[in-house]
């Protein structure tokens, strides 16, 4: 095997066949204050929600729930409809930094995992810990993929 074909072989070996999972990722910088979040995100592929995880960046002496919202294209287009994803919110706990070590786990609704192509989506921050700030809020979506 000449130098380029060796080359070619160990690029296509360390590359990645399809990128399997998305995140979306909503800042909340600065102070937190309770209610929606104005920035949306439009998601533009299916999939099905499969992680989500919460941080902050000062922890708040009281615990902060927090809820991720998503609209339909059509709706967001006439009159939004927001609609919780999670059965059981996402806590963090008073004086923690992410909710990994809550005490109260999330979950997902089954009726509203599934993402459908242009859904969108907001945070919802349903109680501000107290002195809480800089929140960073991830969303984990496994993508519908076509096998080729």
């Amino acid at each position: 095997m000449d130098y380029m074909g060796y080359n070619r072989a160990q690029l296509n070996s360390r590359r990645i066949s399809k990128v399997s999972k998305k995140v979306m990722v909503f800042i909340i910088p600065s102070l937190v204050k309770a209610g929606p979040v104005q920035t949306e995100v439009r998601f533009p592929y299916r999939g099905k929600l499969v992680n989500s995880y919460a941080s902050c960046g000062t922890s708040g002496a009281t615990t902060t729930t927090i809820d991720i919202e998503k609209c339909d294209q059509v709706a967001y287009d006439t009159v939004p409809r927001w609609e919780s994803v999670f059965q059981n919110k996402i806590t963090i706990d008073a004086k923690n930094k992410s909710n990994r070590t809550s005490t109260e786990p999330y979950s997902f609704k089954p009726s509203l995992e599934t993402v459908n192509e242009d859904d969108h989506f907001r945070v919802n921050v349903i109680e501000a810990g107290e002195g809480v700030r800089d929140i960073t809020v991830e969303l984990v979506v496994e993508l519908d993929v076509e096998e080729e």
